[in-house]
């Protein structure tokens, strides 16, 4: 094999490593967005039963408390995935 040739072959194994490692931060990046929601909804989810605990009557509490819960049950759907 001459030094050209294996200068090839070491650049064909540079650019796939390159190409898997961009791919894997990629796929990385979007599993920490999905989380990062997951957990602000888990938060919100918290925070509303919380007040929803405190005072049972209050409408609004008690929407808000199934708007949060509807976005947890979205998170863990999209965390599936």
């Amino acid at each position: 094999m001459t030094p050209e040739q294996k200068y090839d072959r070491w650049e064909r194994v540079a650019r796939l490593l390159y190409e898997d490692a961009t791919r894997r931060s990629g796929e990385s990046r979007k599993q920490t967005a999905k989380l990062k929601f997951y957990l602000a909804a888990v938060r919100r989810h918290e925070s509303a039963r919380r007040a929803l605990a405190a005072e049972r009557n209050n409408s609004e509490k008690i929407a808000a408390a199934n708007l949060a819960k509807q976005t947890l049950d979205q998170a863990r759907e999209d965390l599936k995935r």
